[in-house]
């Protein structure tokens, strides 16, 4: 089973530029309970998107759980190189990550038990 989410942050500004960006794909086991694959992307807090292949790496293994969650968001939010820009601060747009890393991976893993 396998479920996806995007999730974009927007300021409220006169432009239409995302200020913190993830992606985040589980796979579970056929029994639902372990995690059997993890994807996550985060984009707007680096030159270039970042595939984060220690993030989704440090869950495969794991049972979903918001302490697996937690440390695989930290290790998204520790790879994010923001700048500071009209989009928000550097420790805004770093705390931001981990926050939408953890939501990301939490809707995911919803979609995938709902398949």
């Amino acid at each position: 089973y396998s479920g996806s989410f995007f999730h974009r942050f927007l300021p409220r500004n006169e432009m239409d530029i995302a200020g913190v960006n993830v992606g985040a794909r589980v796979d579970l086991d056929a029994s639902g309970e372990r995690i059997e694959g993890a994807r996550i992307s985060v984009g707007a807090v680096a030159p270039v998107p970042l595939f984060v292949a220690e993030a989704g790496d440090a869950l495969v293994g794991e049972t979903p759980t918001e302490d697996s969650f937690g440390r695989a968001a930290d290790i998204a939010a520790a790879a994010a190189t923001p700048i500071t820009d009209m989009r928000g601060s550097i420790a805004q747009r770093v705390h931001l990550t981990r926050v939408l890393t953890y939501r990301a991976l939490d809707r995911a893993l919803e979609r995938a038990r709902e398949a």
